[in-house]
C-alpha cells in the first residue's frame, strides 16, 4: 500500500530499508497529522508496507 500524499514527513535510510513517518496532509480546510510509518525496500523497489497504520481517530477525516 503506496502512502498517502503528505509535507513535513520524518524520513530515514538503514540497510537498504527507507522509512517513511508520519507528516501532515490537507483536508479541506483543516490540516491533519499523520502518525503511519511506511517502509520501501531500497534494493528492490517493489512495494511500499505498512508497518504502523494511521490513528482510528484519524480515520473521520481522511478520503480513502
Amino acid at each position: 500500500m503506496k502512502p498517502s500524499g503528505r509535507i513535513n514527513a520524518c524520513m530515514a535510510v538503514g540497510k537498504d530499508m527507507f522509512y517513511l513517518y508520519g507528516g501532515m496532509m490537507e483536508v479541506k480546510d483543516r490540516e491533519i497529522t499523520l502518525d503511519d510509518l511506511y517502509s520501501l525496500n531500497l534494493s528492490k523497489l517493489d512495494e511500499w508496507k505498512c508497518i504502523i497504520s494511521v490513528s482510528d481517530k484519524l480515520d473521520l477525516f481522511l478520503p480513502f
